[in-house]
C-alpha cells in the first residue's frame, strides 16, 4: 500500500495485480498514532493549485463599535458598622468594555430607609 495525493487529499493506493486484494499486513494501520501521520510528504503543485487561495481579510470594525453594549457585571458586598451592629450591603460593579468605564450601584430595596442606587457614577477609574 502506498500513499498519494488526489485533489489535495491524501489517498491510499492499493497495488494492483493478479492476486486481487493485498494481504492484511500490507494495508494501512488504523491507529491514530501511526507512523504514517508523522511523515512529511507534501502534495504536488497541480494537486493543490485551486486550494492555495487565502481568505480575504475581515472588514475593519472600530473597537467602540465591536464592544458597544457589552458590559461585565460583578456582584459584591461590603460591611458597615452602624451603632455597634454590622450591616451587609450588596452592590453591583458594572464594567463597560466600550470605553473602559465602571459604575458601582446598590440594588434598591423597598422600605429599607437607606440611600440606595448609584454609589459611584460611570467614569474611568485610574
Amino acid at each position: 500500500t502506498s500513499l498519494g495525493w488526489k485533489n489535495g487529499l491524501r489517498v491510499a493506493h492499493k497495488p494492483g495485480g493478479l492476486g486481487g486484494d493485498s494481504p492484511l499486513t500490507d494495508q494501512l494501520p488504523h491507529s491514530p498514532h501511526s507512523q504514517l501521520m508523522f511523515t512529511h510528504e507534501y502534495p504536488d503543485l497541480p494537486d493543490v493549485s485551486g486550494l492555495t487561495r487565502s481568505a480575504p481579510p475581515p472588514p475593519f470594525v472600530p473597537k467602540f463599535c465591536l464592544l458597544d453594549k457589552k458590559v461585565l457585571r460583578f456582584f459584591g458586598h461590603f460591611m458597615e458598622n452602624v451603632c455597634g451592629e454590622r450591616r451587609v450591603r450588596h452592590v453591583h460593579l458594572l464594567y463597560y468594555l466600550e470605553d473602559d468605564t465602571s459604575r458601582l450601584l446598590e440594588p434598591r430595596r423597598h422600605n429599607s430607609g437607606l440611600d440606595q442606587g448609584i454609589l459611584v457614577k460611570r467614569h474611568r477609574i485610574p
